[in-house]
Protein backbone atom coordinates (compact mmCIF):
# COMPACT_ATOMS: atom_id res chain seq x y z
CA UNK A 1 0.00 0.00 0.00
CA UNK A 2 0.87 3.55 -1.36
CA UNK A 3 0.72 6.51 1.19
CA UNK A 4 -0.45 9.73 -0.58
CA UNK A 5 1.56 12.78 0.28
CA UNK A 6 0.67 15.88 0.88
CA UNK A 7 2.72 19.57 0.42
CA UNK A 8 2.70 20.31 3.70
CA UNK A 9 3.68 16.31 4.59
CA UNK A 10 6.85 16.93 1.91
CA UNK A 11 7.52 20.78 3.21
CA UNK A 12 7.39 19.20 6.95
CA UNK A 13 9.92 16.71 5.96
CA UNK A 14 12.31 19.71 4.69
CA UNK A 15 11.99 21.65 7.84
CA UNK A 16 13.12 18.75 9.67
CA UNK A 17 15.49 17.55 8.07
CA UNK A 18 16.89 21.23 7.94
CA UNK A 19 16.46 22.15 11.84
CA UNK A 20 17.97 18.65 12.59
CA UNK A 21 21.01 19.33 9.85
CA UNK A 22 21.53 23.00 11.33
CA UNK A 23 24.52 21.97 13.59
CA UNK A 24 25.98 19.43 10.71
CA UNK A 25 28.38 20.30 8.33
CA UNK A 26 30.75 18.01 6.06
CA UNK A 27 34.39 17.61 6.61
CA UNK A 28 36.27 19.55 4.03
CA UNK A 29 38.03 15.95 3.16
CA UNK A 30 34.91 14.59 2.09
CA UNK A 31 34.56 16.39 -1.28
CA UNK A 32 31.73 18.59 0.06
CA UNK A 33 34.23 21.46 0.58
CA UNK A 34 32.80 22.12 4.58
CA UNK A 35 29.73 23.20 3.02
CA UNK A 36 26.14 22.83 5.33
CA UNK A 37 25.66 19.20 5.01
CA UNK A 38 21.79 20.45 3.75
CA UNK A 39 22.79 21.16 0.73
CA UNK A 40 23.71 17.74 -0.16
CA UNK A 41 20.51 16.00 1.34
CA UNK A 42 18.58 18.80 -0.73
CA UNK A 43 20.34 17.80 -4.11
CA UNK A 44 20.12 14.30 -3.38
CA UNK A 45 15.98 15.22 -2.99
CA UNK A 46 16.05 17.75 -5.72
CA UNK A 47 17.42 14.75 -8.25
CA UNK A 48 14.49 11.96 -7.09
CA UNK A 49 11.36 14.85 -6.93
CA UNK A 50 9.68 14.07 -10.71
CA UNK A 51 9.63 10.55 -8.91
CA UNK A 52 7.20 11.18 -6.21
CA UNK A 53 6.90 12.00 -2.78
CA UNK A 54 7.47 9.45 -0.83
CA UNK A 55 11.16 9.27 -2.70
CA UNK A 56 11.41 12.94 -2.11
CA UNK A 57 10.37 12.68 1.36
CA UNK A 58 13.20 9.96 2.41
CA UNK A 59 16.00 11.17 0.43
CA UNK A 60 15.57 14.79 2.05
CA UNK A 61 15.32 12.57 5.44
CA UNK A 62 18.19 10.17 4.43
CA UNK A 63 20.67 11.24 6.37
CA UNK A 64 19.07 12.19 9.71
CA UNK A 65 19.69 9.05 11.74
CA UNK A 66 22.79 8.36 10.49
CA UNK A 67 24.17 11.92 11.28
CA UNK A 68 21.81 13.87 13.72
CA UNK A 69 20.53 11.39 16.51
CA UNK A 70 17.18 11.15 14.61
CA UNK A 71 15.60 7.77 15.95
CA UNK A 72 13.42 5.80 13.43
CA UNK A 73 10.31 6.05 15.94
CA UNK A 74 10.42 9.88 15.38
CA UNK A 75 10.36 9.11 11.34
CA UNK A 76 7.89 6.82 11.69
CA UNK A 77 5.42 9.20 13.89
CA UNK A 78 5.87 12.21 11.96
CA UNK A 79 6.23 10.63 8.38
CA UNK A 80 4.69 7.39 8.41
CA UNK A 81 5.98 3.38 8.27
CA UNK A 82 6.46 3.51 4.25
CA UNK A 83 8.94 6.54 4.91
CA UNK A 84 10.94 4.73 7.82
CA UNK A 85 11.27 1.91 6.02
CA UNK A 86 13.23 3.99 3.47
CA UNK A 87 15.26 6.17 5.91
CA UNK A 88 16.09 2.93 7.87
CA UNK A 89 16.72 1.04 4.22
CA UNK A 90 19.47 3.94 4.10
CA UNK A 91 20.73 4.48 7.12
CA UNK A 92 24.51 2.33 8.34
CA UNK A 93 24.61 0.71 10.91
CA UNK A 94 27.90 0.41 13.21
CA UNK A 95 30.01 -2.51 12.55
CA UNK A 96 28.12 -3.70 9.61
CA UNK A 97 29.89 -4.32 6.27
CA UNK A 98 29.09 -1.74 3.09
CA UNK A 99 28.43 -4.16 0.07
CA UNK A 100 27.38 -7.30 2.30
CA UNK A 101 24.99 -5.43 4.59
CA UNK A 102 24.31 -2.03 4.15
CA UNK A 103 23.52 -2.73 0.53
CA UNK A 104 21.85 -5.91 0.53
CA UNK A 105 19.69 -3.87 2.85
CA UNK A 106 19.17 -0.84 0.18
CA UNK A 107 18.29 -3.37 -2.63
CA UNK A 108 15.22 -4.80 -0.97
CA UNK A 109 13.70 -1.43 -0.67
CA UNK A 110 12.61 -0.09 -3.72
CA UNK A 111 12.34 3.81 -2.23
CA UNK A 112 16.02 3.49 -0.79
CA UNK A 113 17.23 2.20 -4.30
CA UNK A 114 16.20 4.95 -5.76
CA UNK A 115 17.40 7.43 -2.89
CA UNK A 116 20.68 5.61 -2.78
CA UNK A 117 21.58 6.14 -7.02
CA UNK A 118 20.87 9.77 -6.41
CA UNK A 119 23.01 10.01 -2.90
CA UNK A 120 25.92 8.26 -4.74
CA UNK A 121 25.34 10.14 -8.05
CA UNK A 122 25.55 13.39 -5.71
CA UNK A 123 28.33 12.16 -4.03
CA UNK A 124 30.07 11.03 -7.14
CA UNK A 125 29.59 14.56 -8.60
CA UNK A 126 31.71 16.12 -5.68
CA UNK A 127 34.26 13.56 -5.40
CA UNK A 128 36.94 15.50 -7.45
CA UNK A 129 36.88 17.95 -4.15
CA UNK A 130 38.59 15.72 -1.62
CA UNK A 131 42.53 16.93 -1.63
CA UNK A 132 43.94 13.58 -0.64
CA UNK A 133 44.30 10.93 -4.09
CA UNK A 134 44.15 8.05 -2.12
CA UNK A 135 40.75 8.56 0.03
CA UNK A 136 39.42 10.62 -3.34
CA UNK A 137 40.17 7.27 -5.70
CA UNK A 138 38.79 4.86 -2.96
CA UNK A 139 35.80 7.26 -3.07
CA UNK A 140 35.21 7.40 -6.14
CA UNK A 141 35.53 3.68 -6.78
CA UNK A 142 32.76 2.77 -3.78
CA UNK A 143 30.03 5.22 -5.48
CA UNK A 144 31.13 3.18 -8.88
CA UNK A 145 30.56 0.27 -7.52
CA UNK A 146 27.24 1.31 -5.69
CA UNK A 147 25.80 2.86 -8.90
CA UNK A 148 26.86 -0.21 -10.94
CA UNK A 149 24.67 -2.23 -8.46
CA UNK A 150 22.20 0.24 -8.78
CA UNK A 151 21.70 0.37 -12.40
CA UNK A 152 20.95 -3.89 -13.00
CA UNK A 153 18.27 -2.92 -10.84
CA UNK A 154 16.52 0.53 -11.78
CA UNK A 155 14.66 1.41 -15.00
CA UNK A 156 16.37 3.27 -17.16
CA UNK A 157 13.92 5.99 -17.15
CA UNK A 158 14.81 6.45 -13.52
CA UNK A 159 18.15 6.40 -13.93
CA UNK A 160 17.87 9.06 -16.25
CA UNK A 161 15.54 11.08 -14.57
CA UNK A 162 18.36 11.24 -11.37
CA UNK A 163 21.43 12.00 -13.49
CA UNK A 164 19.67 14.69 -15.21
CA UNK A 165 21.12 17.67 -13.93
Amino acid sequence: MTTTYTARTISEAYAFAAARHTAVESDAGDGKGGEPYLWHVLDVARRVRPLGPACEIVAVLHDTVEDTGTTLEEIEARFGREIRDGVDAMSKREGEDFFEDYMARVVMNPIAQVVKFSDSTDNLSRVGGIPDPVTRQKKEAKYRRVLSMLEDILPPETIGTIRTP
